[in-house]
């Protein structure tokens, strides 16, 4: 859906209200039956202002309803000339305002009221190209009208401001720990950023003024992490990238506690920033992620990494019939202690029956890294991130400002 309004204003609201309840009242006459042997739906929703892709963001959205352009939208957008905003002929010679970012960026807030149960859904997609945020409210109101849901994707990006970044994240503790479907079994969460935006947020002059500076890297919430550390204890699958932090899922989780079903778990950690990462506090992270395994016996890949402009790394254990592997990639080199590798070495024995092979680090050159979604792409994660988004991300930040 789309919407035309110069900024965010209550019409947007409107307009996304009475979309998405004239979507769910027609889907909830459909049965779940009726779609067999799938047994059910994907819905993905998206909605964006096309204003959005002109004047200062030109040259660098990817908004529209199709997944990938064509050559002839990406020649089109090499042509493109426009000084006042910042581009000359397909190239960004300004960086954007923060203004613009803002506007970009605003949450919006649909009313949503009395929205039908949709029981045919079975899996629904929140993708970054939706850069306006859905306030949790309304995102609570959805996940609660689609009680069959198996499958989440969820990528917002992130907020620059602390108090209402503090609001959010209690809205998402209070989503994961109280409407998120029984029936869920995988959860997949992307907080997409783009470094540009960072750059000018955490840099501007106006901002200086201000007690509580925007984050280059922002700090996850703990509390976000440990409502997704219990609710983790019900899925198959869970990925959370830059959302939350694997310190604080991990220090979280009870020793009593078992994930029966937990196959796949991969967190990122902003200890592992290139800027000034921390060996001591990462190989402690480690030992708690081993013990936590040891409450996963049917856990076949485990990833702690982070990812991001001339930084990648990637701690990962990996499962297969025929050997249990732990090994380090990355733009620099981490030293596991005998800790780590005795945890996860009981780990191994415990649940795999083979003996725990230490692989010899594989190294990156971090020049090669311009951007998270190139991160991604030489760790080897593509299920982190949906795979239109990480397509996005590649030809988006191909066009940053800040190189």
């Amino acid at each position: 859906m789309h919407f035309e309004q110069p900024s965010w204003s209550r019409a947007d609201e409107e307009t996304v209200n009475e979309a998405v309840m004239k979507l769910f009242l027609i889907l909830s006459t459909w049965l779940k039956s009726d779609f067999t042997p799938h047994g059910g739906l994907t819905l993905e929703i998206s909605f964006y202002s096309p204003s959005d892709w002109q004047h200062t963001f030109s040259g660098d959205l990817h908004l529209g309803p199709d997944p990938f352009e064509t050559e002839d939208d990406e020649r089109h957008r090499l042509r493109i000339h426009d000084p006042y905003h910042g581009w000359h002929h397909g190239q960004r010679l300004e960086r954007p305002l923060m203004e613009a970012i803002s506007i970009l960026l605003a949450t919006i807030d649909p009313d949503l009221r009395e929205l039908p149960s949709v029981r045919v859904v079975t899996s629904l997609i929140l993708r970054r190209q939706t850069r306006r945020a859905l306030s949790t409210k309304s995102l609570q109101k959805i996940f609660k009208s689609l009680p069959g849901l198996e499958c989440i994707d969820y990528e917002p990006w992130r907020e620059f401001f602390r108090c209402p970044q503090y609001y959010r994240d209690r809205g998402y503790q209070n989503i994961i720990l109280t409407s998120l479907p029984e029936t869920l079994k995988v959860l997949t969460i992307f907080e997409d950023f783009n470094e540009d935006y960072n750059i000018v947020h955490c840099f501007n002059y106006i901002m200086r003024e201000w007690p509580h500076l925007p984050e280059l890297v922002r700090t996850p919430n703990p509390s976000v992490g440990a409502a997704l550390a219990s609710r983790s204890l019900g899925l198959e699958r869970f990925s959370a990238s830059y959302m939350v932090d694997a310190k604080d899922f991990f220090k979280a989780c009870e020793s009593n506690w078992v994930w029966d079903n937990l196959t796949s778990l991969t967190l990122t950690s902003r200890l592992m920033t290139l800027c000034k990462p921390h060996p001591l506090a990462i190989n402690k992270m480690l030992v708690d992620a081993g013990t936590a395994a040891l409450g996963m016996p049917q856990l076949r890949t485990l990833v702690i990494w982070n990812g991001m402009k001339r930084n990648a790394c990637a701690f990962r254990y990996q499962v297969t019939a025929n050997s249990t592997t732990l090994g380090w990639c990355g733009t620099w080199d981490l030293e596991l202690n005998i800790d780590v590798l005795n945890v996860w070495r009981k780990a191994a024995l415990r649940y795999t029956g083979h003996e725990l092979s230490i692989l010899a680090s594989r190294n990156l050159n971090k020049q090669d890294i311009q951007s998270h979604a190139v991160a991604i792409r030489e760790l080897n994660l593509s299920e982190v991130i949906h795979p239109v988004s990480l397509e996005q991300i590649l030809r988006e930040s191909g066009r940053y400002f800040y190189r």
